[in-house]
């Protein structure tokens, strides 16, 4: 038989072999990993908490597991986020499913890793890459920190040029992003983080009836907006629907849904918008919502008084703030009018004096590059440890200067002019390079020293205006002096007392820092030479767990916290007669000693000094004469060290570069009321923009703001302390600010009553 025969007749007998094996390998196909989505709309901010979508499709096995997405870092370093081990996720054969989990992302266009993990092993994984659009399988790359990202839910329609191309540069830029639906919308408050405001457009009730399902996400929003969110509701007669007690929208609302009403007369509406051009063409008529007990200012109403029909009312909730317009402006005939756009963008508080903008920026935006307030807290910080200084250039070139000329020249002299013997270099050469290796080691433990170090910032916020809800936000740096690893949760600390897990709400992760420096959120992804297999953020996200820290090495962290019901402040303040300025009593139960104590309201400010455990005190302009807001917070006595260096109005010049972490803290805190971006030469405050409590300065909130002796809440490494021992070299900085409610004179409270009662007719 000749050898192809042969040959023949083998593979007709494999045959049924290589039948059987293909059969095998199809019935193993498993699950696959479909898509990855991030943020809304495909936009996302780096550095910020944001919603994941991940579709998986089922292969030809139930498969049950965990779904995890992996993205770098501010460092590059691989965080791993997963979805909740108790609640593990189903994939039917032949179908898909689709996980929502909150991620963060610290590198520009940074791929992400998707993974479907088992009981027992890896069912699933695929590399998504930014390198290629959403459309073909990639996914979007990241806004900077200090982009200015508007959510709009609601039935899409135009709501013109709100954001035009000032030339201000994309670290000031802003964009709108549409919800896609009501199942796209976060169960989480912190899925809203990347978020500067969230419009609801109210026109079509029907668009909400889906959340009244499943309340979980109404819950998310409100919680989001009472812990520091801004919204901006429009709804006009589906407010009969939606404000309801049972309505979608009804904890947003400024005041309780009374009635609908007809609106006839336009020029409440043009004053409010700075627009005088005529709405419609003929006769003007549209049904309005009528809210009675408000809780907030009006700034547009028809009718004689603020109470007859009030059209635009912005109050507080929480520590956040919701504006309530009460129009259709997707409906005739607001939607044609050409004051339109001018009405959302003063619903929405975007800056009408754009030209005076541009120029603070183009001034600044030329030199910073669109630099963040919180990116130089990082770097005060980081200048702020003890024992720990950093080698100076000329040191460090001088010892590369020696170095050089000890391998080269001086080995060379050494060998070949002084022993005469060049084979000797096989030792002099080795001897040089380890002696100076150990030289450097040495400089490096003697600039650095040999000790974890932690400077900490920690703002608490106390609601005591509504109901005395508690808001932490802690900003820690550490200096690591060895290559290690970490597994570190965070104990929150109210009033000198450490709250339990049943007690506070934790979210802890790193910190970004905006821009395109060293480390900076929008430098491209480079991955980490000491941990190539990361770290992963605990299901709950109150943990980090084996986070490297390299030697010699900083990272920064930072944790949000809540709780409930804190009376550590007793107040009983009231407008004084001009109605500018306030009165009353202060008690401080807080079981703390205060300093540093600054009460403010409106554009006024009184400086209290001390306030120890358990002090009275009473406030009025005979015992403490108020100054300007920006005067008493940036004045030479406002930081950590005095300084003679003040201009003319008494405020001290801020510097870019400036160390000072009280200073910086306080512009940050009240930022607005600062008239921030002028007095700063253009620097923004956006990455964490919550921290302004400016908006709260109204006429029936004022905030106390004191600092708290130290260390306030504390990390831990695992069962340790996070912290320097024995020597206590750490540094600590504790604000706390507590937002007072103030009555108004009793002449302005019967002026209101009595404008009401003598409402007339419901046509305005």
């Amino acid at each position: 038989m000749s050898r192809a025969a042969k040959t023949f007749i083998l593979l007709l007998a494999a045959l049924p072999s290589w039948s059987v094996a293909s059969r095998g390998i199809a019935a193993e196909v498993g699950p696959q990993i479909v898509s990855l989505r991030l943020g809304f709309d495909g936009q996302f901010k780096l550095g910020c908490w944001t919603p994941a979508e991940v579709t998986i499709a089922g292969g030809d096995e139930p498969a049950v597991g965990v779904v995890t997405v992996t993205l770098p870092d501010t460092d590059g370093v691989p965080t791993t986020y997963a979805t909740a081990a108790d609640r593990p996720v189903g994939v039917a054969p032949g179908g898909a499913t689709t996980v929502r989990l909150l991620v963060r992302s610290g590198k520009l266009s940074a791929s992400a890793v998707v993974r479907l993990i088992g009981p027992r092993q890896e069912l699933a994984k695929r590399t998504i890459s930014a390198d290629l659009p959403p459309e073909e399988g990639g996914i979007a790359s990241g806004l900077p920190a200090t982009h200015g990202l508007t959510l709009v839910f609601g039935r899409q329609t135009q709501l013109g040029n709100l954001f035009p191309a000032d030339g201000d540069g994309e670290a000031a830029a802003e964009s709108i992003a549409w919800v896609e639906g009501p199942e796209t919308l976060p169960t989480d408050w912190l899925g809203y983080e990347g978020v500067e405001r969230v419009v609801l457009l109210g026109s079509e009730p029907e668009d909400y009836r889906p959340l009244l399902a499943s309340r979980e996400r109404l819950r998310a929003l409100e919680e989001w907006v009472r812990m520091g969110g801004r919204a901006v509701v429009f709804c006009g007669p589906g407010a009969a629907e939606l404000l309801t007690p049972d309505g979608a929208l009804a904890a947003l609302a400024p005041g309780d849904f009374s009635e609908i009403v007809q609106l006839r007369d336009p020029q409440s509406l043009q004053t409010y918008s700075d627009y005088s051009e005529d709405i419609g063409e003929g006769r003007f008529s549209v049904r309005v919502p009528k809210l009675t007990n408000l809780r907030g200012r009006v700034l547009a109403h028809a009718g004689k008084t603020e109470t007859d029909l009030p059209l635009v009312v912005r109050g507080p909730l929480g520590l956040g703030e919701v504006t309530f317009v009460g129009l259709d402006i997707d409906r005739e005939p607001l939607a044609g009018w050409a004051g339109r756009t001018a009405l959302i963008q003063k619903a929405l508080q975007i800056d009408a004096d754009k030209e005076q903008q541009q120029e603070d920026n183009r001034t600044a935006f030329g030199f910073s590059g669109g630099a963040d307030l919180i990116g130089q807290l990082r770097n005060s910080l980081d200048g702020k440890f003890v024992g720990v200084q950093t080698v100076p250039f000329v040191a460090v070139a001088g010892l590369v200067g020696v170095y050089i000329l000890l391998i080269g020249p001086g080995d060379y002299f050494l060998v070949s002019r002084w022993l005469k013997r060049a084979e000797l270099t096989w030792i002099t050469f080795p001897v040089m390079v380890v002696g100076v290796s150990a030289l450097a080691y040495f400089l490096g433990g003697w600039f650095k020293g040999d000790r974890l170090r932690v400077n900490q910032v920690e703002l608490v916020d106390v609601d005591a205006a509504g109901g005395g809800r508690v808001r932490g936000t802690v900003w820690t740096h550490f200096f690591s002096p060895e290559v290690d690893r970490f597994d570190v949760t965070l104990n929150p600390v109210l009033g000198g007392q450490t709250l339990g897990e049943d007690d506070a709400r934790v979210a802890a992760t790193w910190l970004g820092m905006p821009g395109y420096g060293l480390g900076g959120l929008q430098m491209a992804e480079r991955s980490s030479l000491l941990a190539s297999r990361g770290y992963r953020q605990s299901g709950d996200r109150s943990a980090l767990l084996g986070m490297p820290v390299q030697v010699w090495s900083t990272k920064t962290l930072t944790a949000r916290w809540q709780a409930d019901g804190a009376e550590l402040v007793e107040s009983g303040l009231r407008q004084a007669l001009d109605g500018e300025l306030v009165e009353g009593e202060i008690v401080n139960r807080s079981g703390l000693d205060f300093t540093d104590c600054v009460l403010l309201y409106g554009r006024w400010a009184y400086s209290l000094a001390r306030l120890p455990d358990g002090k009275r005190i009473v406030v009025d302009d005979d015992r403490y004469a108020p100054r300007s807001v920006r005067t008493q917070l940036t004045n030479a006595s406002a930081g950590d060290d005095t300084t003679s260096r003040t201009a003319d109005d008494g405020t001290v010049p801020f510097e870019w570069q400036q160390n000072d972490v009280s200073r910086i803290l306080k512009s940050m805190m009240f930022y607005k009321a600062l008239n921030g971006l002028k007095y700063t030469g253009g620097m923004l405050n956006r990455y964490q923009s919550f921290v302004d409590l400016s908006h709260l300065l109204t006429e029936d909130r004022a905030v106390l703001l004191a600092r708290a002796p130290g260390p306030g809440s504390r990390w831990n490494d695992g069962d340790e302390l996070l912290a320097s021992g024995e020597d206590d070299n750490d540094r600590h900085w504790v604000y706390y600010r507590f937002v007072l409610p103030v009555a108004k004179d009793n002449t302005s409270q019967e002026k209101l009553t009595g404008s009401d009662n003598q409402r007339g007719s419901r046509d305005f």
